[in-house]
């Protein structure tokens, strides 16, 4: 909810989430940074454990952006996962080879990763997947909005 006037601002967490498909030039770095400098201070990137992560999806000429709560700890929302135990994520994970369920292929890492994931995909760097509908690219990192805006 919006602040009541000389109430103080509690500081939230955040990461942001970025995919694009059939879209090529959309350059992943820029549109974190951008999103993650519109969010202003004192509110902080946590790529660990993010309270809210800002998803950003570029299909074709078309993005989308949402905020959602809790995205890592709930396994990016796959009901399939948290269905499972953890034993049971395990064992998928070493039947699978990994990466995803379905064995799909997997994401390079990059200097600065977003927390590992419970189904093993990993995010993070300039590493591509090709899909059914183009290139696919994901990230879990911001940049730092330390500037103070209004």
């Amino acid at each position: 909810g919006a602040a009541a006037a000389g109430a103080e601002i509690v500081p939230i967490t955040f990461a942001v989430q970025f995919a694009a498909r059939a879209n090529n030039g959309v350059k992943r770095a820029e549109v974190i940074d951008a999103v993650a400098s519109m969010v202003p201070a004192p509110h902080k990137v946590n790529l660990d454990q993010p309270e809210l992560t800002i998803m950003c999806e570029v299909m074709k000429g078309t993005c989308c952006i949402s905020v959602v709560r809790d995205y890592y700890q709930l396994l990016k929302y796959n009901i399939r996962l948290l269905g499972m135990t953890p034993e049971e994520r395990e064992a998928e994970k070493a039947r699978t080879g990994g990466p995803r369920p379905g064995g799909a292929g997997n994401h390079a890492g990059g200097s600065r990763a977003a927390p590992a994931e419970e189904d093993g995909e990993e995010e993070g760097g300039a590493g591509k997947d090709a899909d059914e509908e183009g290139e696919d690219e994901e990230e879990g990192e911001g940049a730092d909005a330390d500037e103070d805006k209004e």
